[in-house]
């Protein structure tokens, strides 16, 4: 195969020397060795350098992967045998080597039905998209591309090797694969892709939680998911995964998603850029970690105060307020609504001019409970704990304060109280 300009005739030496040990192991016991998937996609493209993970294929069974693999590898794993996956590390390389597959999923399971085969093309035929249906032998560097995923990877096209329909009708998280692939890499699915999608978009009901979760924190890592929730939305796959969000009117949806767009990279501070439109119970029930929800609901509580007081006028005790509720989100919070916000400078300039005078550094009482009872004069007990609330509250109204300011307004405030 001749290889157009804008790909390397060299791509792959790398992964080759990397895996010569391996291959004439392989090669020796009478079995052939193919990379595949996203690190062949991505050496092509030129935008991987790294090489710490290597995809695999071979026409020998599980057992005899791991007879071979066995005589080198530093670890192997066998998770993932009765899929065909024997895993091992070499070195500082982990390796997934997968027998040639050709699978299909029943109506209702969660799990596929696996048929090993000793046919690249066929296996090459399951794979999710012709991109990531391309192979390399790892002895010579010969390309099998029998779907055209070169050209695809061209012409920036996203389609399936087999009928898409019966594609994502094997695995419906393929769906939710597609949009993320469409962020990733500016791809554009062939209107057969996309008619699919929408017809066995229900289906994705078969899909485990977790998968749908993981692919979820995919797309919102893309540095530009917006494309990908497009094609959720045109699939009606948003439907059976976020369904808060499928009712939303298309003025609606787009600003929503811009503003997702805006944020940095990060999965649970663009969840929080939704607020109430994806709903904490959507997150247990996608089976997120409880610190993981904390995280996001916090933040999401702090947008909806910024959002009351959009462009209003913030008094210090305002500002510092706010950051005693928001404390441990504080940065999080402001970075994400200078990027959602940009004209409320007011709210952003007031912050940074306090924590640059060192006023919401801590939010600490300006004495412990010993220097209370020494001031004061009282013994252990329930006035320690109301005179430390007080002194949070003199720091939340007032600010920074010298120690003789402290000890003359507690002084006053306790005297207030006795008298």
């Amino acid at each position: 195969m001749t290889l157009k300009t804008k790909f390397s005739p060299n791509s792959f030496d790398e992964i080759i020397k990397t895996a010569a040990e391996v291959t004439k192991l392989f090669t020796k016991n009478g079995f052939q060795l193919y990379f595949v998937g996203g690190i062949v996609r991505d050496l092509l493209l030129g935008i991987r350098s790294d090489i710490q993970d290597l995809d695999c294929t071979t026409d020998a069974l599980p057992e005899e992967i791991k007879g071979i693999v066995q005589e080198i590898a530093d670890a192997v794993w066998l998770q993932g045998e009765r899929f065909g996956t024997i895993g091992m590390r070499l070195g500082d390389v982990n390796f997934e080597i997968t027998t040639h597959r050709a699978e299909a999923y029943v109506d209702d399971s969660r799990n596929p039905i696996v048929q090993f085969s000793n046919d690249l093309t066929n296996d090459l035929m399951r794979r999710d998209f012709t991109v990531n249906a391309i192979a390399v032998d790892a002895r010579t560097a010969e390309l099998y591309d029998p779907y055209n995923g070169i050209k695809d990877l061209e012409e920036k096209i996203l389609q399936t090797p087999m009928d898409p329909k019966e594609s994502f009708n094997d695995d419906p998280l393929r769906i939710l694969r597609a949009a993320r692939f469409i962020s990733n890499y500016k791809l554009t699915p062939t209107l057969n892709l996309v008619e699919a999608a929408q017809k066995v978009s229900k289906r994705i009901d078969i899909v485990s939680v977790e998968r749908v979760r993981d692919e979820i924190f995919r797309l919102l890592s893309a540095k530009d998911p917006g494309l990908g929730f497009e094609f959720l939305f045109k699939s009606k796959v948003i439907s059976y995964v976020l369904p808060e969000l499928s009712s939303l009117g298309d003025h609606e949806r787009k600003e929503l998603i811009s503003q997702v767009v805006a944020v940095d990279p990060n999965p649970l501070l663009r969840l929080a850029v939704f607020k109430e439109k994806i709903p904490e119970s959507r997150l247990r029930t996608l089976r997120f970690s409880t610190k993981e929800i904390e995280y996001v609901e916090k933040i999401k509580k702090a947008l909806l105060v910024l959002e009351q007081k959009y462009e209003s006028k913030w008094s210090d005790q305002e500002l510092r307020k706010l950051a005693f509720d928001f404390n441990d989100v504080l940065d999080p919070v402001m970075g994400l609504w200078a990027k959602i916000s940009p004209d409320d400078s007011a709210l952003i300039n007031g912050i940074t001019r306090l924590q640059e005078k060192g006023e919401l550094n801590s939010f600490e009482p300006f004495f412990d409970g010993l220097k209370i009872m020494e001031e004061l004069g009282i013994e252990p007990g329930p006035d320690v704990g109301l005179a430390t609330d007080w002194l949070v509250q003199l720091q939340i109204q007032e600010g920074l304060l010298s120690e003789e300011e402290v000890k003359q307004k507690l002084h006053n405030w306790w005297n207030s109280r006795t008298t």
